[in-house]
């Protein structure tokens, strides 16, 4: 192959000869629909959503430090949807204190544990999954809540649908396809 043909070429790295960036990542926007034509999507506190339908969902800000202006991503917290068959990954995290149970010993030789009194362990567990994917259907005016059970060594994930009234209607699994249209 000769040199000139490589330069026509859309973008090649090379690293000894041209410093190159990497292409952006894709961005997920939330739509600009009246807020009861979208589905919202509730993150619990141990849920951070990594990709909608390809895209990250992040809010870009500027700041201006010392005069000179710097653009930070900041997770978003707030999803909305269009009606229909979305694909959202999730992660969770926890935080998790080991805790043991404190007991006092009596002067005849007797112990007593108290379920309401612990002392920390002095240690932090910390995990975090996987991202998993899940096929949502989002039907308009609906919130769906995403969050995970976790036992201390598994998360248990899931994303439940709540109708306006406030009633969980549905849970979706991981992997689980979407199957239906949307309600309208």
């Amino acid at each position: 192959m000769e040199w000139h043909v490589l330069l026509r070429l859309p973008l090649i790295c090379l690293p000894l000869l041209v410093n190159c960036e990497r292409p952006p990542a894709p961005v997920y926007v939330n739509p600009t629909a009246a807020a009861e034509e979208l589905g919202h999507l509730i993150l619990d506190e141990r849920a951070e959503v990594v990709d909608v339908d390809g895209g990250r969902p992040v809010h870009r800000r500027q700041i201006y430090d010392q005069g000179e202006a710097r653009t930070i991503e900041e997770p978003l917290r707030d999803i909305y949807l269009t009606p229909g068959c979305h694909v959202v990954k999730v992660s969770y995290k926890a935080t998790y204190y080991p805790r043991r149970l404190e007991s006092r010993r009596f002067a005849d030789g007797r112990t007593n544990y108290d379920p309401n009194e612990f002392a920390l362990d002095g240690h932090v567990n910390e995990y975090e999954s996987a991202p998993m994917r899940f096929f949502v259907q989002i039907d308009a005016g609906y919130a769906y809540w995403v969050t995970a059970s976790f036992d201390g060594d598994n998360f248990k994930p899931r994303i439940a649908r709540v109708d306006p009234s406030g009633e969980a209607s549905l849970t979706i699994l991981a992997e689980q396809p979407c199957t239906r249209a949307p309600v309208k």
